[in-house]
């Protein structure tokens, strides 16, 4: 038979044979599903039974399932995102590259995506899909487990572990490729899709180290090839026998069937928000939720939200929802607290059709109490050293932006993604967090400043209150943590306080009396808020670098910042994020460094490496020098006499694209700590044990 008719023929039996959806009783358009199956081709690192004829005959009864041949996935009238949803790659780790471009115009175009083990494409297409991949050690894995109510493991792991891969995608837009030109900022990497890892890799100190498994939901198109609203994805980086959809165990196929309930249920959680991230006691909590119907029916759900704190179930409230397609329905929901006795409070949002879990998000709040934040130790100096409650204290840095947001946790922030870090970072003995503080008009600001229209996101970003409640936030859980709290507080500014674009060379806000007295007013308003709260130290500007010529300008600003902070009666220790603190040494209560390398000035201050660069890219050797770079750098910082040592920074950033620009790669690749998903990189696990060993 010719095989243009093969084609019709297989064309036809897609759409004259649909199933009905299982996740209601009523009946749906068909969910249809286009498996890879490729005569000849190899399965590369899956277990025996782990293929394209079990994963169809899984799903065969309540799908509507074809296999598609390479020839076939190649012709466009055939293989398209209007007439598949899903498509499913059953051979492992092996990219099939010979149809690799029109697998990814299928993505991008909004089509669903399962892979079913190890790297799905070779690393063009999936930087062309936001998608990066890393290698955990055998010998680092223990066992998996899971996070969440989506998917949940039933079976015994099976030593030993071979490699393992997981998968890290980006989460933003990437309509926008800014070059930034006076220090890099990206407000314009505005939340697309969220991705969940309910199975994970863990070492034998119960660490997270890889992701076994990644499910991706967006509600717009991160790269605009069309308006329609992109299916799902799950990506399976697991090899081997310890693989969750191993057939050799019988709840694997109940697995497989929760995937596909997650990835054809046409319905997400966007986002899951407070309306405040700080709460005082006696205020009421306002829950704001969103929920997108991105298919073409009318579904009903249920949304079970609950407020918990230690552990306690202080509130739960059960909402039927009705969406009409392509309708976001947004959520309000208040709890009236007698009282907010506690400082941390987790919200949760679990969203069921038919009785499945399908979807969850989650998010936190935190409460102001003030007679527990004053008790915190006061960072004092003496000499070139800092000290706490009078024995010295050597400062163990870090920098930080949150992952999935960035600059953007200044804006809509997770709170209970902030406070995971947080609490990592106190478990490898981190005490000192640096982050830079984003003033509520400067989004706005910025948008204008570029020529760039400002997006919807950024709605009621202006509220001054609503900002600072984001930076009692960071105080508290800082505080919750035994970390001192450090925001450069006028490097991202609006424009009545300096240049948006930007902080590097921006002279004009130090000379521009408009701007200073703008600046001061702001001042007043962080000293009445913070000036008795202990766990903080200011840093004024992050790397105003305006040149040796410049000096006196810049001391003559800080002078004047400084003398509003006293006439404030705010007594926080005070610096200049730059080299340039150096010269300036006068004004300033203690000194920082920035660079690739350790350097130590000869000082009668205490001089700390505010922020050492050390980039890696994911793979394992790149990994492993950062590693022995930082041990470096620490030991280097603490032999040459420095008082504090903070590498920038935390995290790998999963909201930037690292083929946009060389900008946004290498704030990716500055992530020390962890990757994008979390998981342990072998220089945190490193920077631990260093902090551990020095005190």
């Amino acid at each position: 038979m010719p095989k243009r008719y093969k084609i019709l023929i297989i064309f036809l039996i897609f759409f004259v044979f649909p199933v009905s959806g299982v996740f209601s009783e009523e009946k749906k358009d068909p969910f249809n599903v286009a498996i890879l199956k490729e005569e000849g081709l190899k399965y590369a690192g899956l277990p025996d039974g782990l293929n394209a004829e079990w994963i169809g005959n899984v799903l065969k009864d309540e799908y509507s399932v074809i296999f598609l041949n390479i020839e076939q996935l190649k012709d466009r009238t055939l293989f398209n995102a209007d007439n598949v949803d899903l498509l499913i790659l059953p051979y492992g780790d092996m990219a099939p590259e010979e149809v690799s471009p029109e697998i990814v115009d299928f993505i991008r175009s909004g089509g669903g995506l399962f892979t079913a083990g190890g790297r799905p494409f070779s690393g063009k297409y999936l930087l062309q899909l936001g998608i990066s991949y890393y290698i955990v050690n055998s010998i680092d894995i223990a066992s998996l487990d899971t996070k969440g109510d989506i998917l949940k493991l039933e079976f015994e792991m099976k030593q030993p572990f071979i490699n393992q891969y997981g998968l890290c995608v980006k989460t933003s837009e990437r309509i926008h490729n800014i070059v930034p030109t006076i220090g890099n900022v990206f407000p314009f990497r505005i939340p697309a899709r969220d991705f969940m890892n309910p199975v994970i890799m863990l070492d034998k100190e119960g660490n997270y180290i890889g992701a076994s498994i990644t499910l991706v939901k967006s509600w717009s198109n991160p790269y605009k090839d069309t308006r329609k609203t992109p299916n799902k994805w799950c990506l399976i980086g697991s090899m081997g026998d310890n693989h969750p959809l191993n057939p050799k165990y019988e709840s694997s196929k109940k697995r497989l069937k929760d995937i596909l309930k997650f990835l054809s249920a046409k319905v997400i959680l966007k986002y899951v928000d407070t309306e405040y991230a700080s709460y005082r006691n006696g205020e009421a909590v306002n829950l704001n939720i969103e929920v997108l119907n991105y298919g073409d029916e009318k579904k009903d759900a249920i949304l079970d939200i609950s407020i918990e704190e230690g552990g306690r179930n202080l509130f739960k409230v059960i909402k039927n929802i009705s969406m009409s397609p392509g309708e976001t329905v947004k959520i309000n929901t208040i709890w009236n607290p007698v009282a907010l006795d506690g400082d941390f409070y987790e919200v949760s949002a679990v969203l069921r059709l038919g009785g499945q879990v399908i979807d969850e998000g989650r998010n936190a709040f935190t409460v102001w109490h003030r007679d527990k934040l004053i008790n915190f130790p006061e960072l004092a100096i003496k000499g070139r050293r800092f000290y706490q409650n009078g024995l010295p204290v050597y400062l163990h840095g870090i920098n930080y932006y949150e992952s999935k947001r960035g600059a953007l946790m200044w804006a809509r922030p997770n709170i209970l993604d902030i406070e995971k870090d947080l609490r990592l970072m106190s478990k490898a003995g981190i005490n000192f967090l640096r982050a830079h503080y984003h003033h509520p008009g400067w989004f706005k600001d910025y948008f204008e400043a570029v020529g760039l229209p400002v997006p919807a996101y950024f709605e009621n970003t202006e509220n001054i209150e609503r900002s600072l409640r984001i930076m009692d936030a960071f105080i508290i859980l800082c505080n919750r943590h035994g970390i001192y709290f450090q925001p450069d507080i006028f490097t991202l500014v609006p424009s009545g306080m300096g240049d948006p674009k930007g902080w590097i060379g921006d002279i004009e806000r130090c000379r521009d009396k408009e701007k200073i007295e703008a600046q001061k007013k702001f001042i007043d308003i962080l000293a009445a808020r913070y000036k008795d709260i202990p766990n903080i130290t200011w840093d004024l500007w992050n790397e105003p670098f305006l040149g040796k010529e410049n000096i006196e300008i810049l001391r003559l600003w800080v002078e004047k910042i400084r003398d509003c902070f006293k006439q404030n009666k705010d007594t926080h220790l005070i610096t200049l994020g730059s080299d340039e603190s150096i010269e300036l040494a006068g004004g300033l209560d203690f000194l920082c460094g920035h660079s690739h390398d350790v350097e130590i000035p000869e000082t009668d201050k205490p001089f700390i490496m505010q922020e050492v660069w050390n980039e890696s890219d994911l793979s394992p050797e790149r990994e492993i020098a950062q590693k022995e770079k930082l041990k470096k750098g620490f030991l280097e910082c603490i032999k040459k006499g420095g008082a504090g040592f903070a590498p920038w920074q935390w995290t790998r950033q999963s909201c930037l694209w690292d083929d946009a620009s060389d900008p946004e790669k290498w704030d990716n690749e500055l992530g020390l700590c962890v990757r994008e998903d979390g998981s342990l990189k072998p220089a945190g696990k490193m920077y631990k044990n260093l902090i551990k060993e020095a005190r």
